[in-house]
């Protein structure tokens, strides 16, 4: 699942979702088209802020592979 569907099921906006996390909406948005990869520390942090594992958002990150 990509990171802005589980951004959109947790029913947050980009905005949202950057104020939770501690980064900027631009972060988000480039997060979310693939232009840059989160952190660890900030996927744990996306995972708390969408209500899903840190696995869920690696995969939606990274692929199913691995």
């Amino acid at each position: 699942m990509l990171l802005k569907v589980l951004r959109v099921l947790a029913r947050k906006t980009q905005v949202e979702a950057a104020l939770e996390v501690g980064i900027s909406q631009a972060a988000v948005s480039m997060l979310e088209s693939g232009k840059i990869k989160p952190s660890a520390s900030t996927r744990a942090k996306l995972a708390a802020a969408y209500g899903v594992s840190v696995a869920e958002i690696n995969e939606a990150v990274d692929g199913a592979a691995n």
